[in-house]
């Protein structure tokens, strides 16, 4: 664990990218699918210049009129649903395990700009936060936080610091969407916010693939030290989770199971010998996809004390569980299976998509 708060409760990172990844393309669709009349102009003119529109979810119980559904009153302790809240945005917010007040989609057009200002109320120690879900971007957008750009992609999930200086561009042909979500601080979410960068980046990548992940308190002598898979379910307890990499193990022991197996609890192939090279060519070639060390997944206290022989071998081209993962349709190793050549991917879910 990372420490996440000041001690007047301010987070102490302007950045944290949450360990989530939402599937946009419904909620997308739900929104263009609305009437232009859903939207109204951000009610604070002065801090933008060409077009910044603001579609309400949820805002302060009992408003009727969409400005002031879409108004974020730090003074409104109840919140509800908007009309305009579909099945496929419940779905998403659902994900969120913590109290949800103000939630709008903010569009901001074809060169536009949001003007460097800051959000007082925004840092935490009022025991409010502010998420932001890239709906649709691209890089001709540039948000910058204290004068460095957030590097958003669709899908992530971005606890941001807006007390301190920030503004937006959009220099692109196409509007920025985001899902902006102000987020009562819990005990899920401080949770959240304090995991370590690494562990963060690999949990949301167990989503983005088609796996999931929980928080949960797990006993002593796991196979893996704050570790345990049930069903499709990595269970994660963060204050036992002595190795950040063992996550990308046991992602990949789920990985490479037949999607039947995934469903049933305690899957006996879950510690089969030989899908366990499977899986440890899977967790080599995630932590690579990742941009992160392998020594995280490959570590001194793991593999029997052969963490160096085992890395030395995948650098060095050797076989070591690449073939199993070609014949499972997964990668390419040797001019078997599809797409490019291990550690590149086709898929990262046996029977799954191929990319």
């Amino acid at each position: 664990m990372t420490e996440a708060f000041s001690p007047r409760g301010s987070l102490l990172r302007d950045r944290i990218r949450l360990p989530m990844h939402c599937p946009v393309e419904n909620l997308l669709a739900e929104v263009r699918a609305l009437p232009e009349t859903a939207w109204v102009d951000h009610f604070v003119p002065q801090h933008y210049e060409g077009s910044w529109r603001v579609l309400p979810l949820r805002g302060p119980a009992g408003e009727t009129h969409p400005i002031r559904m879409a108004t974020s009153n730090p003074c409104v302790e109840a919140f509800e649903d908007t009309p305009f809240l579909g099945k496929a945005a419940r779905g998403l917010l659902a994900r969120f395990r913590c109290p949800l007040l103000s939630t709008r989609i903010m569009a901001l057009g074809p060169g536009s700009r949001i003007l460097e200002h800051r959000d007082h109320d925004l840092d935490g120690a009022d025991g409010v936060v502010r998420i932001h879900v890239p709906l649709a971007t691209h890089p001709g957008v540039r948000f910058l936080l204290n004068g460095k750009p957030v590097p958003f992609r669709a899908g992530e999930v971005w606890c941001l610091r807006l007390s301190d200086p920030h503004a937006v561009v959009n220099e692109g042909p196409d509007p920025r969407l985001h899902l902006v979500v102000d987020a009562r601080l819990d005990p899920w979410l401080r949770e959240l916010l304090a995991l370590p960068p690494e562990v963060a980046a690999m949990l949301a990548f167990v989503q983005r693939v088609g796996l999931d992940w929980e928080l949960a308190d797990l006993p002593a002598g796991t196979v893996l030290p704050g570790l345990d898979v049930t069903g499709r379910r990595i269970l994660v307890d963060p204050g036992r989770l002595l190795h950040p990499g063992d996550v990308l193990h046991e992602a990949g022991h789920l990985a490479v199971l037949l999607p039947e197996e995934r469903e049933v609890p305690a899957a006996p192939g879950l510690r089969d010998p030989g899908l366990e090279m499977a899986s440890m060519a899977w967790s080599y070639a995630a932590a690579v996809h990742l941009g992160l060390p392998p020594e995280l997944v490959f570590h001194d206290a793991g593999y029997r004390g052969e963490a160096g022989q085992i890395l030395a071998a995948y650098r060095g081209g050797a076989n070591l569980g690449q073939p199993l993962l070609a014949w499972m349709g997964m990668t390419s190793w040797q001019g078997h299976g599809p797409g490019e050549p291990f550690p590149a991917m086709a898929a990262w879910v046996r029977g799954g998509p191929t990319r």
